[in-house]
């Protein structure tokens, strides 16, 4: 397989991370609102008025066990620039969750390049990362999990510096680092349990002191980055761990063709929503990898310290999906709550990759040549076909399936966050003449998706609730996926030929 030699390799991510960040300054302000958006702000202003003004109210608010990091930061932003107008608040979460992600594929780039010791392997991880329409699309939007992927990423990075060296300057950073997820995610308590395990199991001298002090950090770090624990950190940061077992979930989620109350889904959702929302290859690599780094932890040779480290990939991608079945935590919206094992998906598809070349070059005959050709080949038009499908279903890429439309059509979730109603008002906007156009939305996301719009552009439409009064009716399907509305359909809204939002006309409506 053709590679860059070593050298040019680190140029070659460079420019490609100096592009990917002039893509996303061009293109932040495409996306739409999504459903929890306005809630989370909300959060935000609570923790912010606890912090500076000692309001209560953070106490008995019902998200007051989520991590309220990066929500406090978007609110601090938005309030010292004194942003005030509903469209320029949401371009301004858009935007800097962009530039988390994007920070976050910097970290991937430095994980990848030093698990593997090899800048080609750096290069190759940040394509595939950048190559995951789901994860694109979230980049953007999802203030929740993408920020918490970020901070997985980096803390991984920093866990393997310490494993390098177990020095406590190197174990103050990490802590640092694991500090800030906790204050995102209560699932980051993940990582201080993989650096107890990689440190005391490894060599090195000065392990117990700096698992010592990294234990001390990230204990006060976390308790002063989360308000909610500052009164009884010991009590609140269990209720928390307690919470995130059994999040409470009044909805339901479509899946496989069929509604599911939020306690009672498949032990299967997890899994089967990781294989259908990334490619193919991505997911055969990675299921070829997982079973290539378990052989290798368990065969005779290599070092104590690769182990550990394959352990720590392994157990980044396994360990949650074997939570959430085990304990049967509750889930919905797609796998979005576990996008932070993304990133160690990614690396044991790397793996697999390698491994399968490393087999393939092993042959002697023509029919290992052509087997690395072949795959090469493989890998090229997976990469370029999902690339060509993002550009061509943008904004949407977040509606991506590795399967075909009839596959996924009517069996499971789709737009179930709301963001396409922007382009369906855009789309109004361009093709109704009135001055005023009544609407009806079916749920949260419509309502939002109106205040991103310019002023002018808002002033045109009159959002009421009874049937009567509306032209239109916006639906994005959720829980209603075939709900006869009893209306002829206007135009509807796709991704990947698949309609994920119908617009239909409800009556004469107008000004």
């Amino acid at each position: 397989m053709t590679r860059l030699p070593s050298g040019s390799a680190p140029i070659a991510a460079f420019v490609f991370l100096a592009a990917l960040l002039l893509l996303g300054l061009f293109i932040f302000d495409d996306y739409g609102v999504t459903w929890d958006e306005g809630d989370q702000r909300a959060y935000g202003e609570v923790v912010y008025d606890y912090v500076f003004k000692g309001d209560p109210s953070l106490h008995s608010h019902r998200d007051r066990y989520h991590g309220p990091g990066f929500e406090f930061l978007l609110v601090a932003g938005e309030r010292a620039l004194e942003i005030k107008d509903s469209r320029s608040i949401y371009l301004f979460r858009h935007l800097l969750t962009f530039v988390t992600s994007w920070l976050g594929i910097i970290a991937f780039y430095f994980l990848c390049r030093r698990y593997f010791r090899d800048p080609f392997c750096g290069l190759a991880g940040v394509v595939l990362l950048v190559l995951s329409p789901p994860i694109f699309a979230h980049g953007f939007f999802n203030t929740k999990d993408i920020p918490a992927l970020s901070l997985f990423t980096l803390s991984l990075f920093t866990l393997l510096r310490l494993s390098d060296s177990p020095s406590l300057a190197r174990a103050s950073i990490h802590a640092v680092a694991s500090a800030l997820l906790m204050s995102l995610r209560v699932t980051g308590v993940l990582v201080p349990v993989l650096t107890i395990i990689v440190l005391l199991l490894g060599s090195g001298r000065g392990k117990w002191r700096a698992a010592g002090l990294y234990l001390l950090l990230w204990g006060v770090l976390t308790t002063v980055l989360w308000p909610t624990l500052w009164e009884n950190p010991i009590r609140e940061f269990v209720n928390a761990l307690l919470t995130m077992r059994a999040y409470p979930f009044r909805g339901r989620t479509f899946y496989m063709g069929r509604y599911f109350e939020g306690n009672t889904i498949p032990w299967h959702y997890i899994p089967v929503w990781i294989a259908i929302s990334t490619p193919l290859l991505y997911t055969a690599a990675a299921l070829f990898g997982t079973a290539t780094s378990i052989a290798f932890f368990f065969r005779r040779g290599g070092s104590r310290k690769d182990k550990l480290e394959r352990f720590a990939i392994v157990a980044w991608f396994v360990a949650p999906i074997i939570s959430v079945i085990a304990l049967k935590s509750i889930v919905y919206d797609s796998w979005r709550h576990l996008f932070f094992i993304y990133p160690a998906f990614l690396i044991l598809a790397l793996e697999g990759l390698r491994s399968a070349l490393r087999f393939l070059a092993r042959v002697p005959t023509r029919a290992g040549t052509a087997g690395r050709i072949g795959l090469a080949v493989l890998c090229v038009v997976s990469l370029v076909s999902t690339a060509t499908f993002m550009v061509a279903n943008h904004p949407l890429q977040q509606v991506y399936f590795s399967l075909p439309r009839r596959a996924v059509a009517g069996r499971f979730e789709l737009d179930y966050w709301g963001a396409s109603y922007r382009q369906a008002f855009e789309k109004l906007l361009a093709t109704d003449p009135d001055p005023m156009i009544a609407i009806r939305v079916d749920n949260l996301p419509g309502a939002l998706n109106l205040d991103i719009l310019p002023v002018a552009d808002r002033r045109r439409f009159k959002l009421v609730s009874r049937r009567g009064e509306s032209k239109y009716l916006l639906t994005n399907m959720r829980y209603y996926y075939d709900f006869d509305y009893g209306y002829p359909e206007a135009f509807a809204i796709e991704s990947g030929g698949i309609k994920i939002l119908k617009v239909f006309r409800t009556g004469p409506g107008g000004s």
